[in-house]
């Protein structure tokens, strides 16, 4: 219940969202804006285990426990729900349902990195939806980035911005344009994607492609080439991700697995057992 009465939050904050539109400056400032709300994805876990320790009276073997962490992808800051409470939006292909409390994002990618811990809403990854929406605390305050909630793809030479952490390495900027109409659903199986001329590697996934004209996110980086210079795969939000909120039918996790084997299975089992049983008895009488 609290997952959808979010969801229904955030659709109803990014419709209000173009209203913030007009407040906003001139391209160089806006770069800046995007740069403060663009994160960094971590998976990460505690780890233990023995540690060879060189000592004086010789080397021993000590229980140490460590935060282990991996940067994966890039996020943006898309609402605010309190003082302290943000909505991120990124690629839903970037996480993993099975370890879904294992993620965290970042304002930077450092080898000690501030992390908070994510609360993932909803999250799909399939020819429709490559989506997730999570929410996660943070004392700094940070800027939130309007979403396009209409429309599908955008036209043919609209200019756009991305900044994302390629590689782990830092924050990459760049600026180019939609130069693709919608792709064939055939192609990588992607149905209504469309491309732009930014540049990106691994790492760029879930980065936003915003309109440098209204400043909002019209599509999150997707896909890339590693040969050519055809630029990065977006899928775009508008509609798709208006769609995305409101399908009841997105996002479903994957039931567990039984802990117990089915009645029939326990049945058939059991059957084998005493055809093994008879077998010994009747060896031992010389049957």
């Amino acid at each position: 219940m609290k997952a959808l009465l979010l969801s229904l939050a955030v659709a109803a904050l990014l419709c209000l969202a173009p209203i913030a539109r007009a407040q906003v400056g001139p391209v160089e400032d806006f770069q800046q804006t995007l740069s403060q709300a663009t994160l960094s994805i971590y998976q990460g876990k505690q780890v233990c285990g023995y540690k060879p320790i060189d000592t004086f009276f010789g080397t021993f073997n000590v229980w140490q426990c460590g935060f282990a962490r991996q940067f994966t992808c890039t996020a943006t800051v898309i609402a605010r729900e309190s003082e302290d409470t943000y909505v991120g939006l990124s690629a839903g292909h970037c996480v993993d349902w099975s370890a879904e409390k294992d993620y965290y994002v970042s304002t930077t990618v450092e080898k000690e990195p501030v992390l908070h811990s994510v609360n993932i809403i909803k999250a799909e990854n399939d020819d429709r939806y490559d989506f997730m929406i999570f929410e996660f605390r943070s004392m700094k305050e940070l800027p939130v980035i309007a979403v396009s909630m209409k429309g599908h793809v955008p036209a043919l030479g609209t200019k756009v911005l991305n900044i994302n952490f390629a590689m782990g390495v830092g924050k990459h900027f760049s600026r180019g344009e939609v130069t693709s109409e919608p792709l064939d659903s055939e192609v990588f199986g992607a149905k209504e994607r469309f491309m732009a001329n930014i540049e990106g590697a691994p790492g760029a996934s879930g980065s936003s492609v915003v309109d440098l004209n209204t400043h909002e996110i019209i599509g999150l980086c997707e896909f890339g080439f590693n040969r050519g210079n055809l630029g990065m795969g977006v899928i775009p939000t508008g509609q798709r991700l208006a769609d995305f909120l409101d399908d009841d039918s997105a996002g479903i996790k994957p039931l567990p697995e039984p802990k117990t084997p089915p009645a029939g299975a326990v049945q058939n089992v059991l059957s084998k057992f005493a055809a093994i049983i008879r077998k010994i008895f009747f060896y031992s009488i010389g049957l």
